[in-house]
């Protein structure tokens, strides 16, 4: 999103490196005095003050088939923005494939709802994609789907215990690991691939070192397995980036 003014930034310096005024250096990296569990502690207090947020959900996956020799990439961006009691959605599906140095891209899909728990009442709006149509359905929310809508934007479900902390003075950035199934974001895109996403896999924790919010989380899935699927599994990437954090108090529902 903000691509522009990076470009626009690189050309300013190389335009003042050409006359001479050199451009100010980025900030040496250097490990945080600090391990990743304690500054895990401090950014889940921080969190407490998070009233809404957005976040940009990419994935990249990767699907081998042993048997036919073939390879699938699937490209998948999301965006979810959610405040405390609602929560916005959409998600813009693109499918790349590729099959024995072929490459076929299909049309993207585009699904858009909104989600409202008030009151122990669930609401939920549609919108079709063909038409533009929205549906609306209401029914009586169970506790657990109450408890859900009570957001959580801590760094649960990662463990980094006495991992170092690198700082560059914008970022603290530590790796770790984390468990798929306390990240429903990355769980729920995978399974509607029909790809099982089970157990811990590597992450990269990236902390901003002004306010102590989380900025990004990126996790790497190497061997997944398909189920129903015999000789096939799939290697993905997936990151989520935080953003907007307390500008979404009021989202407009359809």
């Amino acid at each position: 999103m903000k691509r522009m003014r990076k470009y626009a930034a690189v050309w300013m310096s190389a335009v003042l490196l050409a006359f001479g005024c050199p451009a100010k250096a980025q900030a040496a990296e250097t490990v945080a005095p600090f391990t990743a569990d304690q500054l895990m502690a401090v950014v889940n207090v921080q969190c407490g003050n998070i009233s809404s947020v957005r976040q940009t959900i990419t994935e990249n996956v990767q699907v081998l088939d042993t048997v036919n020799q073939s390879t699938a990439i699937m490209s998948m961006t999301g965006q979810v923005v959610e405040n405390d009691t609602v929560s916005h959605s959409v998600i813009s599906t693109t499918m790349s494939v590729g099959m024995a140095g072929a490459s076929l891209l299909t049309a993207s899909t585009t699904e858009e709802s909104y989600t409202a728990v008030e009151n122990g009442v669930l609401t939920t709006w549609q919108k079709d994609s063909a038409t533009g149509a929205w549906s609306v359905v209401r029914t009586q929310a169970s506790q657990d789907r109450t408890n859900s809508a009570e957001n959580d934007w801590t760094l649960s479900g990662i463990s980094a215990a006495g991992a170092p902390v690198i700082a560059d003075g914008q970022v603290y950035r530590f790796s770790g690991t984390l468990d798929a199934s306390t990240m429903s974001e990355f769980e729920e895109i995978l399974e509607s691939s029909g790809i099982a996403a089970e157990g811990a896999f590597p992450v990269v924790v990236e902390v901003d070192a002004a306010t102590f919010y989380p900025r990004s989380i990126v996790m790497g899935m190497p061997n997944l397995t398909v189920p129903g699927m015999p000789g096939m599994t799939a290697n993905a990437t997936a990151a989520i980036v935080y953003d907007g954090f307390n500008q979404f108090d009021v989202i407009p529902l359809p």
